[in-house]
Order: structure tokens, then sequence, then C-alpha cells
């Protein structure tokens, strides 16, 4: 099964923990558990529901973030995207290394949307 997994990236090259403020994201393609392709793209400019049908577009099947809004979710969702929320920061090869042996721990969703919370996850 062939899959194409997003992870949102910081200048570092280390997930981003803001998903909708990530500058990159990291594409990792996969063909059955094998990573045959890494390409690292410039994230388009944040627009409140553009990311699930960017990616979409660009046939991601997986996302592994750090956290996001419950809106992101449901339109992720909506373009049949699967999302795993509660990753580390590590760098994207690790993630889908640990991923793809079962051995990646999601700790929930680190984005809460608290009252004082300053992110917009859309």
């Amino acid at each position: 099964m062939q899959k194409k997994i997003a992870i949102p990236t910081n200048e570092g090259g280390v997930l981003e923990a803001h998903f909708g403020h990530a500058p990159f994201f990291s594409f990792i393609y996969v063909e059955g558990q094998e990573v045959v392709k890494t390409e690292r793209v410039v994230a388009p400019e944040h627009k409140p529901g553009l990311l699930p049908q960017w990616m979409k577009e660009h046939h991601v099947t997986d996302v592994i973030a750090a956290g996001m809004g419950n809106k992101a979710l449901v339109l992720f969702r909506d373009a049949q995207i699967n999302v795993f929320t509660g990753a580390a920061a590590e760098k994207p090869e690790v993630l889908v290394a640990r991923f793809l042996e079962h051995d990646l721990h999601f700790d929930g969703n680190a984005c809460t949307q608290k009252p004082d919370h300053v992110c917009d996850h859309h």
C-alpha cells in the first residue's frame, strides 16, 4: 500500500508544534513498510481551511502532527486524510520510521485551544 505522509516542520527540520504555522512540510513517500522518497516543500500561506485541501491536491494520505484545532481535524476527515496528533518534536524520518514500526506514541492532541491560547489552528 502506498502512502504519502505529511509532517509540518520548522526551520530546523523538526516537527513544528503549531501545525497551521509550519514554514515547511516534509512529504514522506512510503511503499509497504519502506520509505522510498522524502521531499521538503514550502508551506502555503496560512489561511483557515486551506491546508486540508492543499494536502488532498498533493495526494497526502496521512498527517503526523503535534496538534491541531478541531476545525482542521474535521476538514482532514472530510478530505479522507488520516491525522495522528500528539507526536513529539523529532525529525520527520524518525517519526515515520517509528510510525511504520508501530512504535510511535501519540500523546493526544497538543492543541488545547484554551481561552488564552494564541494560536489559530484552522
